[in-house]
């Protein structure tokens, strides 16, 4: 059974590329996120619990506390909005200011 994948641009130096896929592709898409930007995300991440997700500020700041999160990391949790529930470490990256990938890109 031959399997037949669309939106193939055709090898150019042995690489392929997916269109509208690749940055800079596409023209106006937003460019991926940094490998600095992926790394802090990740860190905030790491001391943001499962059981306290989903969570407002409080449960998140209480979890951080309970993994021992450096100073930088409370004080950013605490910049969070106080009445409002995170899902995930992307609502609450983005909450602070960031920006997340492109979800529609995946």
């Amino acid at each position: 059974m031959s399997m037949r994948v669309p939106n193939l641009v055709p090898p150019q130096s042995g690489v392929v590329r997916l269109v509208g896929v690749c940055p800079g592709i596409a023209g106006d898409m937003e460019p991926e996120l940094t490998h600095d930007e992926v790394e802090a995300r990740s860190r905030l991440g790491r001391f943001i619990p499962l059981a306290s997700l989903p969570g407002d500020r409080d449960d998140l700041v209480a979890g951080a506390t309970d993994l021992n999160a450096p100073d930088d990391v409370l004080a950013e949790l605490e910049r969070l909005p106080e009445d409002e529930l995170f899902e995930t470490v992307s609502e609450v990256w983005a909450a602070l200011g960031h920006r997340n990938e492109d979800a529609t890109r995946r």
